[in-house]
C-alpha cells in the first residue's frame, strides 16, 4: 500500500459516459482531483479509467502538459516525487513485467460481445463496431512492441476521438511503469459486500440508515433490490451480482425499472473495492452531482459508506477527518465551456509545479505539511484533536495561497467549487471560477421554497481509508 495516494470514485467511466454525463459529471472529477494533488496526494488510476474516463483523460491532458514542462528541472532521481498518477492494471497471473496499460486497453476493446462486453465510454463512436474496436486493439498492440505510432484508422486521424487517443498515448509513454493491481480476499471483494449487505436484519439495517442519515424506505429498497439480485437458490447468490454490470442493464436488473438509488449504493461498494485493488491509502467516494434539489444519490452514498465503516469494524458513524462539497457559487447560472476549464486547470498546475520545482524554501515545509496531514486524517486509535486538525488545515492553506496567489485566469466566471473541509475546523479550502451543470435560472428544477441554492451541495464525498488500520 502506498502512503500517499488517493483514488477518485467520481472518474468513474460510467458516470462520463456519452449518454449518462453532463458537463457536472466531467467536471467534478476534475475538481476533486486538483483538491487531491493540491494536499500532497498523487492520483491512483486503474487501467479502466485510464483508458475509458473522458474525465481522466481531459484532466491528464491538463497536468501532464504542466508536469512535463516543469518537471525536468528537477534532477531525475527527483522527479517520481513529483508524478501526479501511480497506474495500476488488472493482469491477474501476469508477471509485473509484463503488465501493460496498452495490453490491457486492446483486451478491453477486444470484449465486444457476450456477457463480459466492456462497454466504452470514452469511445461511443465505436462501442458498438467490433470491426473498429478491433482496429483499435491492433494498433496498441504495434504500439507496445515498439512504440512507434503505425498507421491510424479513420476514426482516430480527427474528432474527438482522435485527441483522446493522443492524450492516452501521451499517458502511456509518461507513465514510468504500470504496476498490477492486487486481489483481494474473501468478503472484501463486490459479491461479498452484497450478500452481507442483503443479510442485514431490519435492527442493523435501521442503524445503519440512522448512521448515514438516510431514510428508512431507501434503505429497505436498496436491500430489497439486492436480495432479489442475489436470489435465494440452492447454490448460493446468483453470479450476477460479481459484478456490476446488472445495476445497469435492465434487461439483467431483477428488481423491475432500475432504480438509481440501488445503482449509487452498488457503484460506490464497487469503487471502495476497486480503490482496495489499486492499494490506494485512501478513496474519495463521493455521490454523482444532482441536477435538481433531490438527495436520494447522496443519501445512497451515505448509507454504502456507513456500511462499508461497519465492515472494517468501525463505528457506521465514524465518517472520515475530511470530507468535501461541490458547491453551486451564489448567481452563477451560466455554463463555460470545457476549454474554460481546462484554462483555469492549467494556470493553477502551472503555479505548482513552478513552485514545486524552483523554490527550495518552499520543498521540506511543502513535504512535511502533506505529511502531517495525511497523519492526523487517517484512523487512528486515539480521536482527532480538533486543535491539530486546524493548525495542521490553516499551515497548509498558507502554503497554497504563497503558491497560487493570481493563478486564475480573471476572465473566468465564478460558477463552480470544490471545498475540502476537515472536522473540527473553522477553515474551508475552496476552489472556485468552475462551471455549473444547473440550468440558467428560469429553465429545470428550482429550488423549494426556503431552499438557499448557495448553501446545497450539489454532491457530497467523504475520505474512506481502504484498510481499517492504524497509520
Amino acid at each position: 500500500m502506498n502512503d500517499d495516494t488517493l483514488f477518485v470514485e467520481s472518474f468513474d467511466s460510467v458516470r462520463t459516459g456519452e449518454s449518462t454525463a453532463t458537463e457536472a459529471h466531467l467536471v467534478q472529477p476534475q475538481l476533486e482531483a486538483l483538491a487531491s494533488l493540491l494536499i500532497g496526494r498523487r492520483l491512483a488510476v486503474p487501467n479502466t479509467y485510464a483508458f475509458d474516463s473522458a474525465s481522466f483523460l481531459e484532466f491528464a491532458d491538463v497536468v501532464l502538459r504542466s508536469w512535463q514542462e516543469h518537471a525536468p528541472r528537477l534532477p531525475a532521481e527527483s522527479r517520481p516525487g513529483l508524478d501526479p498518477f501511480e497506474l495500476r492494471v488488472w493482469a491477474p497471473g501476469v508477471a509485473e513485467s509484463d503488465v501493460s496499460l496498452l495490453s490491457a486497453a486492446a483486451a478491453q476493446l477486444r470484449r465486444s460481445s457476450g456477457e463480459k462486453r466492456f462497454v466504452l465510454s470514452a469511445w461511443p463512436e465505436i462501442d458498438e463496431q467490433p470491426a473498429e474496436r478491433e482496429e483499435m486493439a491492433r494498433v496498441l498492440d504495434v504500439l507496445r512492441r515498439d512504440d512507434r505510432l503505425p498507421p491510424l484508422p479513420a476514426f482516430l486521424r480527427d474528432g474527438t476521438a482522435a485527441r483522446r487517443f493522443d492524450i492516452f498515448c501521451s499517458l502511456h509513454r509518461a507513465a514510468s511503469g504500470a504496476k498490477p493491481c492486487v486481489v483481494h480476499p474473501r468478503g472484501h471483494t463486490l459479491d461479498g459486500y452484497l450478500t452481507g449487505f442483503a443479510a442485514l436484519g431490519d435492527d442493523a439495517l435501521h442503524t445503519l440508515a440512522r448512521a448515514a442519515g438516510a431514510s428508512g424506505e431507501l434503505a429497505h429498497a436498496v436491500r430489497h433490490a439486492v436480495r432479489e439480485q442475489a436470489g435465494d437458490g440452492p447454490d448460493g447468490p446468483h453470479e450476477s451480482i460479481r459484478n456490476r454490470s446488472w445495476v445497469h442493464d435492465p434487461d439483467n436488473y431483477a428488481g423491475g425499472p432500475i432504480d438509481l438509488r440501488v445503482q449509487e449504493f452498488v457503484d460506490t461498494l464497487y469503487n471502495a473495492v476497486l480503490a482496495a485493488s489499486v492499494e490506494a491509502l485512501d478513496a474519495y467516494l463521493s455521490s454523482p452531482p444532482r441536477l435538481g434539489w433531490e438527495t436520494d444519490l447522496q443519501q445512497s452514498n451515505e448509507l454504502a459508506l456507513a456500511y462499508l465503516r461497519s465492515r472494517q469494524g468501525r463505528k457506521p458513524q465514524q465518517r472520515g477527518a475530511l470530507h468535501g462539497r461541490l458547491s453551486r457559487v451564489r448567481d452563477a447560472v451560466r455554463l463555460p465551456g470545457q476549454e474554460q476549464v481546462g484554462r483555469s486547470m492549467s494556470s493553477i498546475l502551472n503555479a505548482y509545479f513552478e513552485h514545486r520545482t524552483t523554490d527550495e524554501s518552499l520543498q521540506v515545509p511543502w513535504i512535511q505539511s502533506c505529511e502531517r496531514l495525511r497523519f492526523l486524517t487517517g484512523i487512528r486509535a486515539e480521536p482527532w484533536v480538533p486543535e491539530q486538525l486546524d493548525d495542521a488545515w490553516g499551515r497548509h492553506l498558507q502554503l497554497l495561497r504563497s503558491m497560487l496567489t493570481g493563478a486564475m485566469p480573471d476572465d473566468d466566471p465564478a460558477a463552480m467549487a470544490i471545498e475540502a473541509v476537515l472536522d473540527g475546523s473553522s477553515q474551508v479550502y475552496r476552489l472556485d471560477q468552475w462551471p455549473t451543470a444547473l440550468p440558467p435560472r428560469g429553465d429545470g428544477p428550482q429550488a423549494p421554497p426556503g431552499a438557499e441554492a448557495a448553501t446545497e451541495p450539489l454532491a457530497t464525498g467523504h475520505l474512506h481509508p481502504t484498510r481499517a488500520t492504524e497509520r
